[in-house]
């Protein structure tokens, strides 16, 4: 299977499991799958900024924190910038309305010194127990 398809198949199963399950730790798994098959191939970069961006846009179906989740560890400045021009353009309109939330969390994840989602998924559990406000490697 090409990395391509794999990205779409492991954003399929994290949609799927969000739907059956309706809680974030059912879908984690696939999410951590994506940082790894990203982290794995990073000489296929604008392959995987390509992918994220159809999520960003809403071009493809994913969960709500995946994007937020697989950016605050892989912090593609090119996802960063797309939403910044996303906002931009639409601001004023609805569609921007129904996006800002989503492009918040984004946000949240490159800025936070601790993702203020950590609490969510046990595979950033470790930002919880820093001291000093700092994050802690992985």
């Amino acid at each position: 299977m090409d990395l391509e398809s794999r990205f779409w198949e492991l954003c399929d199963e994290a949609d799927r499991l969000e739907k059956m399950h309706g809680d974030c730790h059912a879908f984690e798994r696939p999410m951590i799958d994506i940082i790894d098959l990203v982290e794995a191939n990073p000489d296929r970069r604008e392959l995987f900024v390509s992918c994220f961006s159809q999520l960003v846009l809403w071009q493809r179906a994913a969960p709500w924190a995946l994007v937020p989740f697989c950016m605050r560890r892989l912090r593609f400045p090119e996802i960063q910038e797309l939403v910044h021009r996303d906002a931009v353009a639409s601001e004023g309109t609805a569609y921007y309305a129904r996006h800002m939330n989503f492009w918040s969390d984004i946000n949240h994840a490159f800025t936070d010194d601790v993702w203020e989602d950590a609490e969510m998924f046990p595979y950033y559990s470790h930002e919880k127990h820093t001291s000093g406000g700092e994050a802690a490697p992985q």
